[in-house]
């Protein structure tokens, strides 16, 4: 070979490796992107030209007319597929008519010309292999036909692209009419057939440069969509390990760090976790809503924030619950650590400006390096529970508080089916006339039975109180009693929770209950505490049954909150004088204090009856000052309703014998 065929061939390799890398990183952009059409197209034209390019240098290398015979019409076709991948790219970015039929007719030409070249001499034919194919002249039209469609389709789009690409697209089609002019010139020849397959080298060189901006633009895309998918993922991660409404870290983040923090610690070092547990939010969404509650939480997780030390970890149990927990250099007496967590709720109270129908309640458990967090937490949650039953404001754990909350745990689960089984009874205390001994009225008072034992009520009706229970236990009380007042034949005094009272559907409850019998059956009687929990709502349920008959009653005056204001708006018809009184009615002062109650009620024309009476001694005191109507153990303890009637009715201990 001449020296000229030397260098090209070199060239053919080295353009080739170019546009092969070029055509591979089209197509894997394509694949990352499949709306992105123009780097499909780029990738084939730049393969078809590489192939092109290698099949010309073994023609070059080797000059066998076997091998040229099966050159001629491969490289035929794949300069159709280059002209079609050009029209395809083009009509991408501006229109361009009858494109389908452009891009049929560039591939079907070659085939023709392919199937004339294999199976005839119609097309070229090799008179010496030394100058290459002679081509014939159907060849020479088929070949025309195929640059016609090239240079029109070129034309148009130089015309309607802007005018950079416009001015590319023509220093493109000039090069390539150069390469064709060249081997034209030089035919019939090795140097023509070089320039055949190097005019596709110029579109192939535009064609990357204009899908390389696609592929930068996917590239931003694609970085962009990773950054978004990173930015994404960061703040998933930390909304899964933080409380949204107040930004602290939730359960597993705050448990996490305290399992951190044991494990720094010092083999004998101690770390303290508290949990903080916030009373009567549940109050406060049922009266302002659950707004009111978010404000709140968020006011004290933020003063909570503010009181601790650097060092100390704080997180968001659940929405009325916090978790704090700190190292200690050293440990300190329990009754040293409840009264720093004391300090801290009071100035708590001050800095979030917690309303009065608010509590904080804390519980303590210290631990060491053998203890996980997990049982950290669970001790303090145990000791808070404690110090809420013993209305505490803070509690250090103590193992036998555990039985405590378990065996608390089991009474709330069978309460839960007392009322479904039917396990709740009443007995029933008389209410004695001191004139006449006989019985006007009854005290129910409700007792549970399970597995044959009569459970007392101190046992279970703050548990019942707690978990939510009693509204669904007043209304069994209220219905066997009125039930039972029939039998009776006097009204009957029945107990209403403070739950009850703040309960909607209380009053059409009782007037349910009520069914046939008259409203003066019924006394219900409430505490001064259960009033003031919600004083409008109390005020409100209790002015509309006494509108309708039924007469109230206020238990254990004088205990919480009375003053004569008060009472004086309060819409009952009877007052009650606490057994606290009554124990002390024998001594100078305490006779003093019932004779003022007595005289109060009587001034603002309420009955009065005096409760508790248990000694002979107390129910002349109490008849010598005036009062007429007693309950107590020295009349009459409270009984099944078949000890005070008869099967067939009859009144069994109507008259009591009192004392001389």
């Amino acid at each position: 070979m001449s020296p000229t065929l030397w260098w090209l061939l070199g060239l053919h390799l080295g353009v080739a490796g170019s546009m092969a890398t070029i055509g591979q990183l089209n197509i894997q952009w394509w694949l990352q992107d499949r709306r992105e059409r123009v780097l499909l197209y780029t990738g084939v034209l730049c393969w078809s030209v590489t192939v092109a390019l290698i099949l010309g240098a073994i023609g070059f290398a080797y000059q066998d007319p076997a091998f040229w015979r099966l050159f001629i019409p491969a490289r035929a076709l794949l300069i159709g597929v280059v002209i079609a991948m050009l029209l395809l790219t083009l009509a991408t970015m501006v229109s361009l008519p009858g494109i389908r039929l452009a891009v049929t007719a560039s591939l079907g030409l070659p085939v023709a010309f392919t199937i004339l070249g294999l199976t005839s001499d119609l097309a070229y034919d090799f008179t010496d292999p030394a100058l290459g194919p002679l081509f014939r002249p159907l060849g020479n039209i088929l070949v025309a036909f195929s640059l016609i469609i090239f240079f029109v389709y070129s034309g148009i789009a130089v015309k309607r692209l802007t005018s950079s690409l416009s001015w590319q697209l023509g220093v493109t089609v000039f090069a390539t009419v150069t390469c064709m002019f060249i081997g034209i010139h030089t035919a019939p020849s090795l140097l023509a057939e070089a320039m055949t397959t190097l005019w596709m080298l110029p579109i192939a060189i535009l064609i990357s440069r204009w899908s390389s901006s696609r592929v930068m633009n996917l590239q931003g895309s694609l970085q962009s969509a990773v950054a978004g998918r990173q930015l994404a993922e960061t703040a998933v991660t930390y909304q899964s390990r933080h409380d949204k409404l107040t930004g602290l870290p939730n359960e597993m983040a705050a448990t996490e760090a305290l399992q951190t923090m044991i494990d720094n610690a010092a083999p004998t070092e101690p770390v303290m976790a508290a949990v903080f547990q916030v009373i009567g939010l549940d109050e406060t969404r049922t009266l302002s809503g659950i707004n009111a509650v978010h404000v709140l939480v968020q006011a004290i997780s933020v003063h909570l924030s503010s009181l601790l030390a650097t060092g100390v970890e704080i997180g968001r149990l659940a929405e009325s619950t916090f978790l704090v927990s700190t190292p200690r250099r050293r440990r300190v007496p329990h009754a040293q650590l409840e009264a720093e967590v004391e300090g801290t709720i009071r100035v708590l109270h001050q800095s979030a400006a917690l309303p009065s129908g608010l509590s904080v309640v804390a519980g303590i458990a210290v631990g060491t390096a053998s203890t996980t967090a997990d049982d950290l937490v669970q001790h303090a949650r145990i000791a808070v529970t404690a110090a809420e039953q013993a209305g505490r404001a803070t509690q250090v754990f103590r193992p036998e508080m555990r039985e405590g909350i378990v065996r608390r745990a089991r009474t709330a689960r069978l309460l839960t089916a007392a009322v479904d089984r039917d396990e709740l009874e009443l007995h029933y205390q008389p209410v004695i006339d001191v004139r006449s001994g006989t019985r006007v009225s009854v005290e129910a008072l409700v007792r549970w039975r399970h597995h044959g034992r009569l459970h007392p009520p101190a046992e279970w009706i703050p548990i019942a109180e707690q978990i939510g229970l009693m509204p669904s236990i007043g209304l069994e009380v209220l219905q066997i009693a009125i039930h039972d007042q029939q039998r009776l034949g006097c009204p009957v005094a029945v107990n209403v929770s403070p739950r009850q009272l703040t309960d909607p559907l209380f009053q059409a409850n009782v007037v349910a209950a009520l069914n046939d019998s008259p409203p003066g059956a019924v006394v219900l009687e409430v505490t001064e505490s259960s009033m003031m929990e919600n004083p409008v709502r109390a005020i409100a349920t209790l002015q509309a049954l006494q509108s309708q008959g039924i007469r109230i009653a206020l238990d254990d005056f004088g205990t919480q909150y009375s003053s004569l204001s008060r009472l004086s708006t309060l819409p009952i018809d009877i007052i009650k004088i606490d057994r606290s009184f009554v124990e002390r009615v024998l001594s100078p002062d305490g006779r003093a204090m019932v004779t003022a109650i007595f005289a109060m009620s009587g001034a603002l024309g309420k009955a009065t009856i005096a409760e508790g009476v248990e000694t002979h001694e107390q129910f002349r005191a109490l008849q010598e000052i005036g009062l007429e109507l007693i309950q107590g153990f020295l009349t009459g303890r409270p009984v099944p309703v078949e000890e005070l009637v008869g099967p067939d009715g009859t009144q069994l201990s109507r008259r009591f014998s009192l004392p001389a």
